[in-house]
This record gives structure tokens, sequence and C-alpha cells, in this order.
């Protein structure tokens, strides 16, 4: 399987004062393994056994960031393969999200995390994976692979990649 690094961007539209729409389509879309976080400031999530929100407040990334993000995004999805990227693609384009790839969060500007309040955040760290395959030159990579593992590989192959200088970003947000 090869991922491309991009966002997929639907038709923006106001922010939403809920996201029950949302969690309703992924809950039945991806299996209960998978972690999705919810802004804790969402009323139904605040005493929530299912849907965990502990880790994701909004105001500590704003502090952590000098104040000067003042967006978040709607959940933020621990995918672990492509089906589960995948189905989060199509709740966000049925419900008109924004999708944000993050393997990493490494970008200083807070672009991991979106520019709307609409957006669907994808982790991907948890796709991390790299083929070689040496007969005829070609790889494959885990979309959550960090650069400076692929680096390493592909050195030890006699081969290489350009990605930038950055070892411990994620694949999916090279650009």
């Amino acid at each position: 399987m090869t991922f491309t690094s991009a966002s997929y961007h639907a038709n923006s539209k106001l922010a939403r004062t809920n996201n029950d729409d949302l969690q309703t389509c992924l809950s039945l879309s991806l299996p209960l393994s998978i972690r999705t976080i919810y802004p804790c400031s969402t009323l139904a999530n605040q005493n929530s056994s299912q849907y965990q929100c502990d880790h994701f407040n909004v105001n500590e990334l704003s502090s952590v960031r000098g104040g000067r993000i003042s967006h978040f995004p709607a959940v933020i999805v621990y995918a672990t393969d492509s089906n589960d990227v995948q189905n989060v693609v199509k709740c966000a384009t049925k419900l008109n999200y924004i999708v944000n790839a993050r393997s990493g969060g490494h970008s200083y500007e807070g672009y991991c995390l979106g520019s709307m309040y609409n957006n669907i955040v994808i982790n991907m760290e948890a796709i991390n994976y790299i083929h070689i395959n040496q007969y005829d030159g070609t790889g494959i990579f885990g979309a959550g692979t960090r650069i400076g593992p692929i680096y390493y590989r592909t050195f030890q192959y006699n081969y290489t990649i350009n990605a930038g200088s950055c070892a411990w970003m994620g694949l999916a947000e090279v650009k």
C-alpha cells in the first residue's frame, strides 16, 4: 500500500456547534480499537467513556504555541492502516469536513491541526513500515514512518530519497 501526502479539502462551511454526526459516522465506520479524540469542550464528551478527550485540550494547544492557534480540529483519529484512512475520508466527504494528515506534528505553524473548525486530523504515526525491494529498486513506506529511519534503511541498500533535513518528521507531512 502506498500513501500520498495531501490534505483533502471539502467545501468549507461555517464552524459546527456540535459533531454528533461525525461521531456517529466514525463510530459506524471504524473498528472500536481505533482511538478517536474529540474536544473536551464538547458537552457530550465530558462524561463519556466511549470517546477520549483528556489529551486534547484546546487551551493547552493554544498556550503551547503562544496563543497563536485559535482553532482546533473536530476530532483526531489515530489510524492504524489504509482502511482507517479511507473510512475517515469517506465520513469527511459525506459530512463536508476537511482532512489533515499528521504523522509527527512538526509544523511550527500548526498546519497539522488544520485552519478551520470543521476539520479532521488523521494521525498516521502507527502506519509505520519500510519495505525496500532491492531487485527492482523500489520502496514502499508507511505514511507515519519518520524520515530518519527511511534515510537509514535506504542507505543500507545504497539508495536515497529527498525529503528534507528534519529526521523525525513523518512522511505524511513532507510537502
